[in-house]
């Protein structure tokens, strides 16, 4: 085991051994060769746009990793440490709206990462069972295998819903406050709380609307981990919503994925205590994708549809997972524009080939557990008959 991994898993079982425990001298893991270099590694595999200062990793690669991240392990060491701005990007979601997010400078990102490696294992203690998003060992499958879960256990009423703009209306205070019941080290409390002011800044200069005190920036490293820290109440408030644990019977379960969640029940739910319990910590449910179904008529999911067949007694039946219709349009829409000669690809046929193979691979990937091969043979179909003519018309 490495010295990070060891680090981390003992920071994870004082967390877990003690859960009022408030941790001091954090900094010095900040400071920490490395804790700096695996910060720096992770930080390459992802996005490598440069931020408002334009030097790219590539940039550092070139004049010098090494000289880079001894130059940010002082700054933090002498507490001189002060976030970039953040450049601001715009991407179009399918549904014509915009999701806002944000690119930090390299520098940040390794901060941020280099911060996420140190908080991650403490707060992972905490954190419910009924939260699948952005966690070590967790994923969107893991998510809707625990949703079936609990239909086959006959909880066939389903709440669906999501919070509104969540990232957005966030309360730094009320964040701040959450995160010190477990860290009292006030250097690590400041950086953080450096990069909520660094957000604001942003929004603020966007639209007067924003709050100055609320909002955690789309596309931070560290932002993931500060929503589930916050949203953890939601989870801890089971109780309180009629919800109980796997240990009981209780009359509802609770699945959530960073903001967008379902509960599942043997009786129909009772969406006040639901709503009352957001509004505790400052948010509240966003109206247009908010509904109550029974599992006859199907729901969808994190990109899974579940639907019930039910045979004589309502209450017994099959319960089926596929994948939604837009997740198999998807594939086969890149098919067709990987295909068409008028989207000016000139690429060698075996190229085009193995990106398709790509991007089928990739949905097979994440559908692999659900009921696929309906969508998988329109795809085949699709495949064959694009490829033939692209082919073709690649050879005159």
């Amino acid at each position: 085991m490495d010295k990070v991994a060891q680090i981390q898993l003992e920071l994870y079982q004082k967390a877990f051994n003690d859960r009022t425990k408030r941790f001091r001298k954090l900094k010095k893991y900040l400071v920490m060769d490395e804790f700096l270099y695996a910060a720096w590694e992770n930080v390459c595999k992802g996005t490598r746009s440069a931020g408002v200062d334009s030097i790219s990793v590539a940039d550092i690669k070139k004049t010098g990793v090494d000289e880079f991240l001894q130059s940010l392990k002082e700054d933090i060491k002498e507490n001189r440490y002060e976030p970039d701005r953040i450049l601001k990007h715009e991407i179009l979601k399918p549904n014509g709206k915009v999701r806002k997010l944000g690119i930090l400078t390299v520098k940040d990102r390794v901060v941020q990462y280099n911060m996420k490696l140190v908080l991650e294992p403490i707060f992972e203690a905490d954190f419910d069972s009924s939260s699948f998003g952005f966690r070590a060992n967790r994923s969107a499958q893991l998510a809707s295998l625990e949703v079936y879960k609990w239909l086959e256990a006959g909880n066939h009423y389903v709440f669906k819903s999501d919070i509104s703009q969540c990232f957005d209306n966030i309360p730094h205070e009320l964040l701040m406050k959450r995160i010190k019941t477990r860290i009292k080290d006030r250097q690590v409390r400041r950086i953080i709380r450096a990069w909520l002011n660094v957000n604001s800044a942003c929004l603020l200069n966007e639209e007067a609307t924003y709050g100055k005190d609320k909002g955690i920036l789309q596309g931070g490293i560290i932002s993931p981990l500060l929503l589930n820290i916050y949203l953890d109440q939601f989870d801890d408030e089971r109780e309180n919503i009629g919800l109980k644990s796997i240990r009981s019977d209780g009359q509802g379960h609770l699945v959530r994925y960073a903001d967008d969640f379902v509960i599942l029940s043997k009786q129909p739910i009772d969406t006040k205590p639901v709503e009352g319990s957001l509004k505790k910590i400052g948010l509240e449910l966003n109206p247009e994708k908010t509904y109550q179904t029974h599992i006859e008529d199907g729901f969808e999911f994190l990109g899974f549809y579940f639907k019930g067949a039910f045979v004589e007694d309502r209450y017994k039946g099959k319960i089926d997972i596929y994948p939604t219709e837009g997740s198999i349009e998807r594939v086969l829409d890149s098919i067709r524009t990987m295909t068409d000669p008028m989207n000016g690809n000139t690429k060698p046929p075996v190229e085009t080939i193995q990106e398709i193979n790509k991007s089928i691979d990739s949905w097979l990937n994440y559908y692999h557990h659900t009921d696929c091969n309906s969508g998988l043979q329109r795809m085949n179909d699709s495949y064959s008959d694009y490829l033939y003519k692209y082919v073709t018309n690649y050879q005159n």
